[in-house]
């Protein structure tokens, strides 16, 4: 698989999309349980360090990321699972990439990310909203409390909880107010986070190491085979009792995350 390529669970919570593989990054593949892998059509344009979410059952979404010439993107395509075809429907205000997203009434929210690489390597505060009827992106007059970029994100009821390795922040859909919590900061890069059972689960991950006189080495970055876990209430609800991760399992090997899904299987297969 690609680095830093996306996966991508609909609603119903059968399949397993992947896009970004291949050496273009422009490859879809399907995950079956039952059937294995199929190839679907081809993104039209590479990207990675992307967004990709599914909005219903038959349209999955990429929203900005970067090409394979470290071109920062706002194009935002729409996978039609019925026809297996791709479109451009729109851009973001912003280009961004490294940001995370979230989806709402038919509405997808992207939070931050980076909008222009090294040496100046700007980072967004904005909350970007792609209207998935119309192909219009908006931005909220709400910023996100910081600067922040290699996010991730998962909603719960009305709350998104965004975690990045220094900061997480909680969004309230319905107030568009926020709530730092960074306590549940991640303190890795690239990381896995999914929602299940009412847990939030925290995959992985790498640290950078800074050298004697303080800049940051680009290798090694040292992996992860953490998976911690804490109850999803502990970080939305600010009356609970102070609470932070804690250990729940540990991966097969250290990882890098990029591509992480929580998948239902049938239950022969579960079993």
């Amino acid at each position: 698989m690609r680095y830093e390529s996306a996966a991508c669970v609909p609603p119903s919570g059968k399949q397993v999309y992947v896009t970004g593989v291949g050496e273009s990054t422009r490859e879809t593949w399907k995950l079956d349980p039952e059937s294995g892998w199929t190839r679907c059509a081809d993104m039209n344009r590479g990207r990675r360090r992307y967004c990709a979410t599914f909005v219903d059952d038959t349209s999955m979404y990429v929203l900005g990321g970067m090409d394979g010439e470290y071109t920062i993107l706002g194009s935002v395509e729409k996978y039609d699972v019925k026809t297996d075809t791709w479109a451009v429907v729109g851009n973001l205000k912003r280009s961004t990439c490294l940001a995370a997203s979230a989806v709402f009434s038919g509405d997808i929210y992207v939070f931050g990310g980076r909008c222009s690489l090294p040496p100046e390597r700007a980072t967004l505060r904005c909350v970007q909203v792609f209207n998935t009827a119309s192909g219009v992106c908006t931005v909220l007059p709400q910023r996100l409390p910081r600067p922040m970029q290699m996010l991730r994100a998962v909603t719960w009821n009305e709350k998104v909880i965004i975690v990045g390795k220094n900061a997480c922040a909680v969004f309230d859909h319905q107030l568009k107010t926020f709530e730092m919590r960074n306590q549940f900061a991640s303190e890795v890069n690239q990381f896995g986070l999914v929602l299940e059972n009412e847990r939030v689960y925290l995959i992985g991950g790498h640290t950078k190491v800074k050298r004697d006189d303080g800049t940051v080495a680009r290798r090694p970055r040292p992996a992860s085979d953490e998976v911690k876990s804490v109850a999803v209430r502990e970080i939305v609800d600010t009356d609970v009792s102070p609470a932070n991760w804690v250990h729940h399992a540990r991966l097969p090997q250290p990882a890098f995350i990029h591509a992480f899904a929580v998948l239902s299987l049938p239950r022969e297969l579960a079993e």
